[in-house]
This record gives structure tokens, sequence and C-alpha cells, in this order.
């Protein structure tokens, strides 16, 4: 953070289950998602580009079944 034309997301579960991650803008619209499909318990990567999307600031959404979690991010040029 911030990111210019791609954003890596490194994240960890504690346990195994379906995940999502999504970047949302500050409309609460999602422009981009990544659903990872059922994952393993542990540390997973994951990235977006972010190269069409408007400078700004964006969350990005991982959602698992134990918890949610949203981290600021910034798009800049």
């Amino acid at each position: 953070n911030p990111a210019t034309d791609v954003i890596n997301v490194e994240f960890a579960l504690a346990l195994p289950g379906t995940t999502v991650v999504d970047l949302v803008d500050v409309t609460g619209r999602t422009v981009a998602s990544f659903d990872a499909g059922s994952l393993s318990a542990g540390t997973h990567r994951t990235s977006f580009d972010v190269s069409s999307q408007a400078v700004g600031t964006y969350s990005v959404h991982i959602k698992s079944p134990v918890r949610n979690i949203s981290v600021p991010v910034m798009i800049v040029r």
C-alpha cells in the first residue's frame, strides 16, 4: 500500500473453508473479485490487476467461514 498496477494480498486461514477476496470502492461496489474456492488452513496469496481502476481509496475484503477482514488500500499513479 499504496499500489499502482497490482495489489498483492496475503492472508492466513486458521481453518479450511471457502474464501472470496473482493476489491471494493468507496461506494461499496465490488470492482474485482477472486473466488478462491475451498482453501486449506494456512497462508495464501492472490493479486488484483488494478491498472484499469481509478486512483483512490479501496478496501480489500477477505470473506471466509470463520471471519471477514477488510484492509484499506490506495491506488496511485
